[in-house]
């Protein structure tokens, strides 16, 4: 018959923190000055097996909990960031750079149309109706005059090639 401890005693609660670290009953046996089967038979008791569980599940709570914790720490501090982003590219387009200004635009309407494009040099352009309309309600919610940026010049038009 396996022994059976009935309570656990200190040094059973330094084998659960060994185990818990990830040490075996050889390592466990060696670091604390006991032999490797007595260390095995102590942890092939239920009551430590119990123990062990218990104390394994809390660990993996808390290790839960600070992983989470962590994850809404990035998730706050990059929508902080993406609002900063946002504000400087604002004060972008009120620059007296006319080249800085229409960068920061396109830069803007690339972003709430959900695109992703290289940057690139900006040339005066072409813009569909609904682009230059969620331009201006972009603008007006940001409290800005979008006609300082919009020509109402016709262009010319450009030959087929």
């Amino acid at each position: 018959m396996a022994y059976e401890n009935q309570r656990l005693l200190p040094q059973h609660h330094t084998m659960i923190e060994y185990a818990l670290q990830g040490l075996g009953v050889k390592e466990i046996a060696q670091t604390m000055g006991y032999s490797p089967q007595g260390v095995g038979s102590v942890m092939a008791c239920a009551i430590f097996q119990d123990e062990l569980a218990r104390k394994r599940a809390k660990l993996e709570k808390v290790q839960h909990q600070v992983v989470a914790s962590t994850v809404v720490q990035a998730r706050d501090r990059l929508h902080g960031a993406a609002v900063t982003a946002a504000d400087k590219l604002i004060t972008l387009v009120q620059s007296k750079n006319e080249n800085v200004a229409m960068k920061a635009i396109d830069s803007i309407l690339n972003r709430v149309e959900g695109l992703v494009v290289p940057p690139q040099v900006v040339q005066p352009q072409l813009v569909s109706q609904d682009r230059l309309q969620l331009f201006i309600i972009t603008m007006n919610e940001r409290g800005l005059d979008p006609k300082r940026f919009v020509s109402s010049q016709p262009v010319p038009e450009q030959s087929a090639v």
